[in-house]
């Protein structure tokens, strides 16, 4: 891994700070430098600076049923820590932070979590700091323990430019379980999406493996995304071909 960034700064913060990267659908969710951006007409144009964005989405009225996958429209940051939320990734919509004991991966909000938490409250502790308590396991939180192995134990990143933590790793646990409490911080994104923007949605039906919703961008404005132009049209009653599956 490299050692600084291109400007030749080391990659991760004095003060700590690490920020919640995920790895592609189905990958580790990590700890992570701060990821490299690239200046233009709107925030990210990178693949780290997107997979580093969590949208705070409202869970729904069900939200705690892991079967649950529509949003309440909720403005109101406060209410929607203390109701339920979801942590969704910016560039893969439908997706969301799911974690358990074993480790903490992107997974589809559709379907069922395994027993991972996918729906959280944020808890605010005496002196100020944010917690995120799972919402079908009370009492435990999203948690960093050590990386067993250092960054051996650590899988390597989709991004370019994106550099782990080999010291820590995320889990979900207990206060007493051994793992500590991740304090977290809500800040501005590293990306934003441009004005246009569309979710491509699969219908409920859709094959297994081809559940996953698709971000949709006008090509222009891709900056230094990886992306393709290519799409499968399938026929409803025909199983997919081989080269449409992931």
């Amino acid at each position: 891994l490299p050692g600084c960034t291109a400007e030749g700064m080391p990659p991760f913060s004095p003060l700590g700070e690490l920020h919640v990267m995920h790895n592609g659908t189905g990958g580790a969710v990590v700890l992570a430098a701060r990821p490299p951006t690239v200046p233009g007409r709107r925030r990210g144009g990178t693949d780290a600076a997107m997979a580093a964005t969590w949208r705070l989405r409202p869970a729904a009225g069900a939200a705690l049923d892991e079967q649950a996958s529509v949003y309440e429209a909720e403005t109101d940051e406060q209410a929607v820590l203390e109701r339920g939320f979801f942590l969704e990734a910016l560039d893969a919509p439908g997706e969301v932070l799911a974690a358990s004991s074993s480790g903490v991966r992107l997974a589809p909000l559709r379907g069922r979590a395994g027993g991972a938490s996918r729906v959280w409250h944020g808890r605010r502790q005496a002196d100020g700091r944010l917690r995120l308590e799972s919402a079908s396991t009370a009492g435990s939180f999203l948690a960093v323990e050590p990386l067993a192995g250092g960054c051996r134990g650590q899988p390597p990143l989709l991004h370019r430019g994106a550099v782990p933590s080999c010291a820590w790793r995320l889990t979900l646990a207990s206060a007493t379980a051994g793992a500590t409490p991740l304090d977290v911080s809500l800040a501005p994104p590293h990306a934003e999406l441009p004005a246009v923007a569309y979710w491509a949605v699969p219908p409920a039906d859709a094959p297994l493996g081809l559940e996953r919703s698709r971000l949709m961008l006008p090509l222009n404005e891709i900056v230094d995304e990886h992306y393709s132009v290519y799409w499968c049209r399938l026929a409803p009653d025909q199983p997919p071909p081989e080269y449409c599956l992931p």
